[in-house]
Formats: C-alpha cells, structure tokens, sequence
C-alpha cells in the first residue's frame, strides 16, 4: 500500500479504486486516504458483501473478522466444504501481492462508495445532481447533508461546502450516474 500511497500523494489524488481477483471471487477495492485512519474497502462484485477496514500508520490493518463474515467471504470464495483450508492471514498476504504501486483508476464517483457507508440523507439517492449555494438567510447548508458529502465525496468537498454555505444536490435516477463532483467555488 506504501507505493499505491506515495502514488497518490503525487497525483494529489484521496480515493482509489482498483480490483483484486481471489479464488472465485472479484473484488473492487476502495482506497482512502482522505480519512484517519486510512479506509480499505475490499467489496465482492456481484453481490453486497463487503469489508471495511481502518489502515493504521506502517499500512497495518488488523485482518480479523467477525466469523459470520468470515464464513461468508469463504463462502463467495467458493471454498464451501469445512475440509478445504482458508487462511485470513493467507487472504491478505495475497491481496497485498497485487495491491498496484500506482494508481490506474483515479475517479470514484460517490455511487461506488454508496453502498459501503451510513450517512443520512440515503433517500436523497446516491446519485451526484450538482451544487446548490445558499444565502445564509432564506436557506442554509444543513448539517445531515454536510455529513452525506463528507462520506460520498470526501472531506475537502465537506469544508468547502461548509465554509461558502453550499449543499450538494442528490438523485435516485441513473441518469446521473457518471457526474463527477468538480469542488465548488
């Protein structure tokens, strides 16, 4: 994670994504350095599994699951018989093999990430519409949405919104499903 990180930090890039193939199962991995600790998302396609884990100074991430995780994530392995062997430990040394030392795919749009946080506002949508500035006296940035910005775009979109009173504006509908939140002015 090291290099995927330095990558970054170059780039000026705070989210990542990047797929990790294991067994039967093709994982989409999210990479967060906007947060502290650093987050590791590690979701199976296809389905809504998924780990979330904090990535601690020296990329040390504590690789202990709960069994019913645990037993699921064997499970969309394919290793469903009790006799063949899996090895958590085993797991992450193979994922940190194929970890990329730069980044490939720099955009995640909030959509991706939907799916892997609480944050209010859910019934909104997950879908970026735009920008909407307030006046300070007819209307304000209200907190809940403040709060959905951080999760889905990142912190430096929330501190912005925050500091020039602008909310971000969300969809169900797919059509916007590949806008991409530019920061606001």
């Amino acid at each position: 994670m090291k290099n995927l990180h330095q990558s970054m930090k170059e780039q000026k890039i705070k989210r990542t994504k990047f797929d990790f193939k294991f067994n039967k199962a093709e994982f989409k991995c999210l990479f967060f350095i906007d947060e502290n600790p650093y987050w590791l998302v590690l979701a199976i396609k296809g389905t809504n599994f998924f780990i979330k884990l904090n990535v601690e100074v020296g990329y040390v991430i504590n690789p202990i699951l709960e069994p019913k995780d645990y037993f699921k994530l064997k499970e969309l392995l394919g290793l469903k018989s009790s006799k063949e062997k899996f090895s958590i430990k085993g797991f992450f040394e193979t994922f940190n093999g194929k970890i990329p030392n730069t980044v490939r795919s720099s955009v995640i749009l909030p959509y991706e990430t939907a799916p892997f946080f609480e944050y209010p506002e859910k019934t909104d949508g997950m879908y970026f519409v735009g920008w909407i500035n307030h006046d300070g006296i007819k209307s304000n940035a209200q907190s809940s949405n403040l709060e959905k910005t951080k999760t889905l775009i990142g912190k430096e979109a929330y501190q912005i919104c925050k500091k020039k009173n602008i909310s971000s504006r969300w969809s169900d509908k797919e059509k916007y499903k590949f806008n991409v939140p530019q920061f606001p002015n």
